[in-house]
């Protein structure tokens, strides 16, 4: 989020904040972290969550970008 100091409004770089989603993703979600705590869990979205620290909303988004639970 950056200051307009001539405005003094706040505004969001979108391609920043795409970037540090993306990063919190791979940190939080990657080496199977995700998929095992979805098997642990049985993909109850709310307890992965709370497992994992994290919205509903974030989790939702995260087993869609990582295909989580798919079969193949």
């Amino acid at each position: 989020m950056h200051l307009n100091r001539g405005d003094d409004e706040f505004y969001f770089d979108q391609e920043a904040e795409r970037e540090a989603n993306d990063f919190a993703d791979c940190l939080l979600f990657a080496d199977g972290a995700l998929a095992a705590a979805h098997s642990l869990f049985g993909g109850k979205i709310d307890h992965i969550a709370h497992f994992f620290g994290v919205t509903e909303k974030m989790i939702e988004i995260a087993i869609k970008k990582f295909g989580v639970g798919k079969a193949f």
